[in-house]
């Protein structure tokens, strides 16, 4: 590895026949304002739905990722979750789901399966896009940086929403602050922006974010990425105003084990 005190030699990715630990906490807070005349309200309430509703959440996960021998530049990857659960105690992937992939030196994984018992196809694919997206989060370009040096990403994103999706494209800006202790420290700024068009709605919404990242020189992995997000969305169906506000907080971990 490579840098000094001011410029770093930037690079993301695993390594073959080593083992990684993964844990990740997730806080979410949504909150939904009806809004109308008086008898669409009343209507709503009748049906046992609250003005204003909230829900909170917090999601749990650990797992581990094991990388196998290299072969011609490319070596096997494998994700193993131990725990992936809700703060109910509702298990978001059952414990012993593992998704495989390959990995490339200097680059990011590429998942391609998901083997895991009683679990639907429809769930497989929504888990393995899910995981798609959050390694896509971190895609960070191959290059020497200095302090004080902005890099941007674009980066699409896809949340189900009832039976549709919300597609959004996360604009990301990581600026390098210091480098202490074989450690490279980023400030991250987010800009979401929506792409969805739903037929018969009216649909208006906005998102930001920030949060900090933490790079390890010597391991060339992130050892812990914070995200701290707001998005805001405007419905308009049948008459009913529906204003969501959901605040999201993430933090991942990651060491490697050997």
């Amino acid at each position: 590895f490579t840098y000094s005190q001011n410029i770093l030699n930037l690079k993301f990715t695993y390594k073959p026949e080593k083992k990684y630990t993964i844990s990740m906490v997730q806080k979410s807070k949504n909150t939904i304002v009806y809004s109308g005349d008086k008898e669409t309200l009343k209507e709503i309430a009748t049906q046992g739905v609250k003005n204003p509703t909230i829900s909170e959440s917090t999601i749990t996960l650990d797992g581990n990722l094991k990388c196998g021998k290299l072969e011609k530049n490319k070596f096997p990857i494998e994700i193993l979750y131990n725990k992936a659960e809700s703060s109910e105690g509702i298990e978001i992937i059952p414990k012993g789901t593992k998704i495989y992939g390959t990995c490339e030196i200097d680059s990011l994984p590429k998942f391609d399966s998901i083997v895991s018992k009683n679990m639907k196809n429809d769930v497989k694919k929504g888990i393995l896009d899910v995981v798609k997206s959050g390694f896509s989060q971190i895609k960070l370009p191959n290059k020497k940086i200095t302090i004080g040096e902005e890099i941007t990403t674009e980066d699409p994103l896809s949340i189900p929403l009832g039976a549709s999706k919300l597609d959004m494209i996360i604009v990301t800006k990581y600026k390098l602050i210091s480098i202490k202790n074989n450690l490279g420290y980023f400030d991250i700024i987010q800009d979401i922006k929506f792409t969805t068009k739903i037929e018969d709605t009216t649909m208006n919404a906005s998102g930001k974010g920030k949060g900090k990242l933490i790079y390890d020189i010597k391991n060339n992995i992130f050892s812990e990425f914070t995200t701290n997000y707001e998005m805001k969305l405007n419905f308009i169906v049948k008459g009913i105003t529906m204003n969501l506000t959901s605040n999201t907080e993430q933090n991942v971990k990651t060491s490697i084990v050997n």
